[in-house]
């Protein structure tokens, strides 16, 4: 077992970090984990409408230290690798979708970690993970970069093919002229 290191994010050591305006908002929209979420009124008191106290008062639910919270958190995040490795489709671009879905994935499990460490480093804790661990991670890294590069590829490709033809543009005939001369309205085909 070893400390996490931040860095195991950023992918292999031969690669650099490709960070994209559109991956900071989706990260900025990613659910995320941990903190300690304040607990105002715990220790108010119930009162019945006559001014009494209940019968059976709850007792306050006291809040947990933060550093259990902390190690919650990241035993979640770390069980996340039991099933993101082996839900990776294949670089194909017939699984398009799938890509842009499971690389949102990832990006909330980044995004979960890089909380974790957050609030782990305000602590002054260490997050533990297994060297296989550490290894998975920087591999779903690399993994994750080169397909939002294949992604962004496609994207590209297929915009440019859209814009090199007609098939988005609509024509059609403008009522009462000539002999049914088409008008380009720039949408739809022919």
């Amino acid at each position: 077992m070893e400390n996490f290191d931040i860095s195991l994010l950023e992918g292999s050591p031969k690669r650099a970090p490709v960070a994209t305006a559109e991956e900071d908002a989706t990260l900025d929209d990613a659910p995320v984990l941990g903190g300690v979420a304040s607990r105002e009124g715990a220790d108010a008191r119930e009162i019945t409408p006559d001014g009494s106290e209940p019968a059976a008062a709850t007792p306050a639910v006291t809040p947990e230290e933060p550093r259990v919270v902390i190690f919650r958190a990241w035993a979640f995040v770390l069980k996340s690798l039991d099933t993101l490795p082996d839900s990776r489709p294949e670089l194909v671009p017939r699984n398009f979708s799938l890509l842009e879905e499971w690389i949102r994935e990832y990006k909330r499990f980044e995004a979960n970690i890089r909380v974790s460490y957050e609030d782990a480093k305000k602590e002054d804790l260490v997050l533990p993970v297994l060297v296989e661990q550490g290894a998975l991670i920087r591999e779903l890294s690399d993994w994750a970069r080169d397909a939002q590069e294949k992604v962004d590829e496609w994207k590209k490709a297929h915009e440019a093919k859209l814009a090199a033809t007609d098939a988005g543009r609509i024509f059609v005939k403008a009522p009462g002229k000539g002999k049914g001369k088409a008008k380009d309205l720039g949408m739809g085909e022919p």
